[in-house]
């Protein structure tokens, strides 16, 4: 059996199957593998991993298989299919960039598509350019967006629009003064959020002309939770712009956004 898997790792490390990634749990003395999970990436020419595995695991024993059989499905990380389970999504497209969103059930019956830009430079790059263009020719000085997953698109708008942009933070630092705070509501927790505005942002935005950004605006907490701290700042919104509005369409008429996303809700 040693010899069986030495060279198995070999032509791993060879590169014959791809890219690997393997996890071997409980290899006691006496007693084989045990149990273990094993995931195979960028499968060559649309072979399975039983075809491409079986020859160099005959010497295993039947359990390693059995194992593995479980995650023998095709992978798409393009568009972010998992390799253990089969997701509901929803497919958008952006400026002919395309993404399947999986659905998440934020309460029972009710599920929303989530949407995650982190990382995702191609899908932000083409949603940036595109809401440059809707928001052309609006006075803007100062773009403002809250923390996390929409700062890479407030980032890449600056960059087209040649702004200056202001994150708000979700967790207060010494350093950052004397801020001011909102408190907002998570949809996809439930739970209360506070936004702060520190106090170096505050002289950025204070008697400014300000452009809301968010990736998705839903129920609309965190967009009233920026509309306050703005108020407070002395700062004049000009415009609400999102990469997609999500629930009840008329109720954000206002917003500039380039596409809308559903609620899903059981009957």
């Amino acid at each position: 059996m040693g010899n069986g898997i030495t060279a198995f790792f070999a032509k791993m490390r060879e590169g014959e199957f791809g890219k690997c990634y393997r996890r071997i749990f409980r290899h006691k003395e006496g007693r084989g593998v045990g149990k273990c999970h094993h995931r195979i990436f960028r499968q060559k020419e649309g072979r399975g991993i039983w075809e491409m595995l079986s020859p160099h695991f005959s010497p295993l024993p039947a359990v390693l298989l059995m194992a593995g059989a479980g995650y023998n499905r095709e992978v798409n990380s393009r568009r972010g299919k998992g390799l253990d389970m089969a997701l509901e999504v929803f497919g958008v497209e952006v400026a002919g960039i395309k993404r399947d969103l999986p659905l998440m059930e934020i309460k029972p019956g009710v599920k929303i598509a989530i949407l995650n830009i982190l990382g995702d430079a191609e899908f932000v790059n083409a949603a940036s350019r595109e809401l440059a263009k809707k928001l052309e020719g609006k006075a803007i000085d100062v773009l403002v967006t809250a923390e996390a997953k929409s700062i890479p698109l407030a980032h890449a708008l600056s960059t087209d629009m040649k702004l200056p942009y202001v994150v708000l933070r979700k967790t207060y630092k010494p350093y950052m003064g004397d801020a001011l705070q909102s408190e907002t509501l998570s949809i996809t927790t439930g739970k209360p959020q506070t936004l702060f505005l520190d106090a170096k942002d505050r002289r950025m935005v204070a008697d400014k002309r300000i452009a809301i950004v968010d990736d998705v605006i839903s129920t609309g907490s965190t967009l009233q939770g920026m509309r306050l701290i703005m108020n407070k700042a002395a700062a004049t919104i000009v415009a609400e712009a999102a990469i997609f509005t999500e629930g009840d369409r008329a109720k954000w008429h206002d917003i500039t956004a380039l596409g809308h996303l559903p609620v899903w809700v059981d009957e």
